[in-house]
C-alpha cells in the first residue's frame, strides 16, 4: 500500500515529522518499508510548465510517416519574453495546451545528458516538450504530458506536481485490509498520535434524475449488501485533473479516464472497490447470482473466464457482466462513447472471496481488499463520494441510490467484555482505566466501563463492554484489544520483564525419547533437517503415492492444492533444488504431520499421524583418502534407520521384503514392530525419479514417529555364572527368501537358551546352485542354572535346521 504523505495529513496532521511518522506506524503494527519521494527531482527553473501557442506542420519532415509521427513546430509560452521553438511529434500536442517543458541545458532521467538545442530537419529546436516516462513519472506514456487549464506557465514541474512529497510504502499483514484506504491510515496515525481527524467532508448529492435500476439479491450469503445508482449524461471527454491523477501515480494506479479514475480514487481514499458499468449496455437490472455451470465471461484484461457454480458473479437479466469483487466484463466496458453509467459499491464478506481470483490466475485491487475484509458499513458513502466526484468534474445527472441489504447475513460488530486486569496479565504493566477507555475510542470503539464497589462504597473500573466497529474484522476477543492497547501506549514503552516459572519434577515418562535425540542421531549421521510445506503438487503425490491426498479448498499455486499424505514428495523436491546447486552429496530429513483421508464407506473422519522421514543420495562418504569412492546403496540407509531404531530397543522390530508404489521393485522392505507395519525404506522408482528431475539414484525411508519415541524400560537380569557356548551354521536357500526370515525361523526353534543370533556371512557363487544362496550366522547359547552340554547344544542346533528346512527348504551347505 503506498501512501501519499500530502494526502494522508489533509485527514489527519500529528506534529510529527515524516520520519518519526514512519517510525510510529511501524511501532504499531503497519510496517513502512521505505519512504521516497513521489517522482525524480527536476531542475526547477529548466523544466517548467509551458503553453503551446503555435503548432505548425514541419515544412522539412518527410510526408511518408502517419499521421501519429508527423513533426510539428510548436511556439511555446514558458513565461519568458519570448517563445521557445520546440520540434515535436506528439499528436496530442494541440494548440492551447499546457505541456512539461525541458529547455537546454535540464537534465532527465530518461536522457543520460542534458538537454541540448539541436537542429532537426533544419529546424532549430530549443528544448523538448516531455512525456510522462521522459519525466520518470510512468514507464511508459502516449504523447505529451497534459496538464489542467489552470496550471500556471513559467512554474516548476516539479513544484506544481509536488513531486518531492514522501511516500510512504507500507507492508500491511493480511489482517488490517481496513488500512487498504487513507481513511484507515488516518484512524491509525490518530489512534497513535494523539491528532484528531480532520476528514475532508463531502454532502450526499440529490438526485436530479429518476433513473435506477433493480438490484436482485439472489446470493445473500456472499453478496449482503449491493448499492447501485445510476448517472445519466456523464461527459466522457471531461478530463481528470492533475491532482487526482498524480494521487493515483503515486499510490501506484495509472489514470485512464475520468469515470474508472473517480471509482479508483474513490478505493484509495475510504478502501471500497467500486464498478462503474456503461448502463446503455445492461439489460433490465442487476442480479447478483452464482455463475452457471461452465458460464462463459470476458474480463476487462481481455481474457475469457469459464465459471462455475462456486463463483459469484454480476449479471444483468441475460448474463454475466462482472466477476463480483475482482474484475469487471469487457461487454458492459466504460469507453469513449458511453453516456449513462451505473456505479457499484457493494460488500462481500472475505469468507466468500478467499481463493476466488487465484482460480483465474488473477490478483486486482478489488481483490486484495475484499479477501482481507472490507467495511461493511461503507458502500453508500463511497458512492455518495464518488457520485460528487464524477459530478464536478464531468457533469451528470444522478439518480436515487438502490441500497440492497439482506441483513440476516451482514456481520454484526463484535461485542467484548473486556476485564482491565487482562492488561496487566499480558503485558505485565498497569495501564490506568482513563486512559484504556480513550485509546479504545480513538479506534472507533465504543466503550461502556463497567464498575464494581469497593469498601468505601465507591466505584472502580473493573473493564469495560467494548463494541468493535465493522471495518476491524480482526478483533474477536480480550487479547486482540489488549494488543491495540499496547500499540497505542507503545511497546516500546513497556519495560521487559523476565518470565517466572514454577520449578517441577518430572513431567516425561522414562520411556520417552525426546524427538530432540532422534533428530540428533541423524544430525549425527551426516543427515540436514528440512521443513516442507505442508501443501504439494496432488500429481505428484498420486504418482508416488497411488491415492490422492485432501484437497484444499483455496490453494496458493496449482502444484500446491493437496495435502501431503508423505514427507516424500517435499523431501524429494528439496532434493532436487540442493543437486540443482551443485550439492553432490544430499543427505536430509524431515519430521512433521500428515494428513490422511477418511473413508467415507468406512464412515472413518480425517486423521493426521507425525512421521520421520529421510533421503540420500550422492556418494556415500565425503571425498577423503582412506576409502574408495562408491555411491549410497540401499544398506547405507538401512543402517541410519536401523541406529534410530536402536534408540527405543524395542523388540519385534524388522524389515520384510515388500513393494511400495514409488519405489524400486526389488530393493524396498516394510518396516514392522511386532504385527504393525510403521513404515518403508527403499530407493525411489526410476520412473519417479525422472518425473521429480533427478538423475541419480535416491534412497528413501519413512516411519511413524510414536514408535521410535516409545523405548524398552531397561530390566534387570542377572549374569550367568556359565559359559557360553557358540555354533557357526551355515544353509543354502532360495534366492528369494529373505534373511530375516532365516533368522526369525531360526530364533523360533531355538528356545530361550539362545541369547544371540548374529548373520554374519551372506554368499551367492560358483559353489553353490544357480538362483540359491547361503546364509551364515552365529547362534550363543546360555543358561543361567547349568553348564550346558555338547548333546543339549546339538539338539539345539540340529531342531534349528529342521525347522529351516521344513519352512524355507533350507540344507546345511558343506
Amino acid at each position: 500500500m503506498l501512501v501519499s504523505h500530502a494526502w494522508l495529513r489533509e485527514w489527519v496532521s500529528p506534529k510529527i515529522g515524516i520520519r518519526e511518522l514512519a517510525e510510529r506506524l511501524t511501532l504499531g503494527g503497519l510496517e513502512v518499508a521505505a519512504v521516497a519521494d513521489a517522482g525524480p527531482s527536476l531542475h526547477k527553473k529548466r523544466v517548467i510548465i509551458g503553453q503551446i501557442i503555435r503548432n505548425d506542420p514541419h515544412p522539412g519532415a518527410p510526408h511518408n510517416r502517419g499521421d501519429h509521427g508527423k513533426l510539428r513546430v510548436c511556439e511555446v509560452n514558458v513565461g519568458r519574453r519570448a517563445p521557445l521553438t520546440i520540434v515535436c511529434g506528439a499528436a496530442n500536442a494541440a494548440v492551447g495546451g499546457k505541456v512539461a517543458v525541458a529547455t537546454v541545458g535540464a537534465k532527465l532521467p530518461a536522457l543520460k545528458g542534458e538537454v541540448q538545442a539541436r537542429r532537426i530537419a533544419g529546424i532549430e529546436s530549443a528544448g523538448m516538450i516531455c512525456s510522462a516516462d521522459e519525466l520518470g513519472l510512468e514507464e511508459n506514456s502516449e504523447g505529451v504530458m497534459l496538464f489542467d487549464d489552470a496550471a500556471p506557465v513559467g512554474a516548476s514541474v516539479g513544484d506544481y506536481l509536488d513531486l518531492s512529497d514522501p511516500v510512504l510504502e507500507l507492508e500491511l499483514t493480511p489482517n488490517r485490509g481496513d488500512c487498504l484506504g487513507i481513511l484507515g491510515v488516518a484512524r491509525e496515525v490518530s489512534a497513535l498520535t494523539g491528532a484528531k481527524m480532520a476528514a475532508p467532508k463531502f454532502a450526499a448529492c440529490n438526485p436530479t434524475s429518476k433513473a435506477r435500476l433493480p438490484v436482485d439479491l439472489q446470493a445473500p450469503r456472499d453478496c449482503p449488501r449491493y448499492a447501485g445508482r445510476a448517472l445519466r449524461n456523464v461527459d466522457m471527454s471531461a478530463r481528470t485533473p492533475d491532482w487526482m491523477a498524480e494521487r493515483l501515480r503515486r499510490s501506484g494506479v495509472r489514470s485512464l479516464n475520468v469515470v474508472v479514475d473517480v471509482t479508483n480514487y474513490v478505493m484509495l481514499e475510504l478502501g471500497q472497490p467500486m464498478h462503474a458499468f456503461d448502463m446503455d449496455k445492461l439489460a433490465g437490472g442487476i442480479v447478483v447470482r452464482m455463475a452457471k455451470a461452465r458460464e462463459k465471461l470476458r474480463l476487462l484484461d481481455g481474457s475469457r473466464v469459464t465459471l462455475n457454480r462456486d463463483n459469484l458473479v454480476i449479471a444483468d437479466h441475460k448474463k454475466a457482466v462482472a466477476l463480483a469483487g475482482i474484475m469487471g466484463g469487457q461487454h458492459s466496458a466504460i469507453s469513449d462513447s458511453t453516456r449513462h453509467i451505473y456505479f457499484e459499491s457493494a460488500f462481500f464478506p472475505a469468507s466468500a472471496m478467499l481463493g476466488k481470483a487465484r482460480q483465474f490466475g488473477m490478483h486486482t485491487d478489488a481483490s486484495h481488499r475484499f479477501e482481507r475484509g472490507a467495511d461493511p458499513a461503507m458502500q453508500v458513502t463511497a458512492m455518495e463520494r464518488a457520485t460528487q466526484l464524477l459530478v464536478s468534474l464531468a457533469g451528470g445527472e444522478p439518480g436515487p441510490i438502490t441500497d440492497a441489504c439482506a441483513r440476516h447475513f451482514m456481520p454484526r460488530p463484535a461485542k467484548i467484555t473486556f476485564n482491565r486486569a487482562e492488561i496487566a496479565r499480558i503485558l505485565g504493566v498497569s495501564v490506568p482505566g482513563n486512559k484504556v477507555g480513550a485509546l479504545l475510542k480513538r479506534l472507533g470503539m465504543r466503550v461502556t466501563p463497567t464498575a464494581t464497589p469497593t469498601a468505601t462504597s465507591t466505584a472502580t473500573t473493573a473493564g469495560w463492554k467494548v463494541v468493535v466497529p465493522g471495518w476491524r474484522s480482526d478483533i474477536t476477543g480480550e487479547h486482540d484489544l489488549v494488543e491495540e492497547v499496547a500499540k497505542v501506549v507503545g511497546f516500546e514503552q513497556i519495560a521487559p520483564r523476565a518470565p517466572s516459572a514454577t520449578a517441577t519434577t518430572g513431567g516425561h515418562p522414562e520411556s520417552r525419547i525426546e524427538i530432540a535425540r532422534i533428530k540428533q542421531t541423524l544430525v549425527e549421521r551426516g543427515y540436514f533437517e528440512a521443513i516442507t510445506y505442508s501443501f504439494v503438487d496432488p500429481e505428484i503425490q498420486h504418482a508416488l503415492l497411488g491415492a490422492r491426498g485432501i484437497k484444499v479448498r483455496n490453494p496458493i499455486a496449482d502444484n500446491m492444492a493437496a495435502m501431503r499424505r508423505s514427507l516424500w514428495p517435499g523431501l524429494l523436491e528439496a532434493v532436487r533444488s540442493n543437486l540443482n546447486r551443485r550439492h553432490e552429496r544430499v543427505r536430509l530429513f524431515e519430521s512433521g504431520q500428515v494428513f490422511l483421508p477418511g473413508r467415507a464407506e468406512r464412515g472413518s473422519v480425517r486423521k493426521e499421524v507425525h512421521r520421520l522421514a529421510a533421503a540420500a543420495t550422492g556418494p556415500a562418504l565425503p571425498t577423503q583418502w582412506g576409502e574408495p569412492a562408491r555411491a549410497v546403496d540401499f544398506f547405507d540407509i538401512k543402517g541410519d534407520l536401523l541406529a534410530l531404531l536402536d534408540l527405543p530397543r524395542q523388540p519385534g522390530l524388522a524389515f520384510h521384503p515388500a513393494e511400495h508404489p514409488a519405489l524400486h521393485p526389488g530393493r524396498s522392505a516394510q518396516i514392522k514392530l511386532g504385527k504393525d507395519a510403521i513404515g518403508y525404506l527403499g530407493q525411489l522408482h526410476p520412473g519417479h525419479q525422472q518425473r521429480v528431475d533427478i538423475d541419480q539414484p535416491v534412497y528413501l525411508f519413512e516411519l511413524d514417529l510414536p514408535p521410535l519415541m516409545r523405548a524398552a524400560l531397561p530390566r534387570f537380569s542377572a549374569v550367568s555364572r556359565y559359559p557360553a557356548v557358540r555354533r557357526d551354521l551355515a544353509v543354502v536357500v532360495d534366492a528369494g527368501v529373505a534373511a530375516q526370515d532365516v533368522l526369525d525361523t531360526a530364533r523360533a526353534a531355538a528356545g530361550g537358551l539362545l541369547t544371540h543370533l548374529e548373520l554374519f556371512d551372506i554368499y551367492a557363487g560358483e559353489r553353490i546352485e544357480k538362483n540359491q544362496k547361503s546364509f551364515a550366522f552365529r547362534l550363543t547359547f546360555q543358561s543361567e542354572s547349568s553348564n550346558l552340554t555338547a548333546r543339549e547344544v546339538d539338539a539345539k542346533t540340529d531342531k534349528i535346521v529342521a525347522m529351516l528346512r521344513r519352512q524355507l527348504g533350507a540344507r546345511l551347505r558343506t
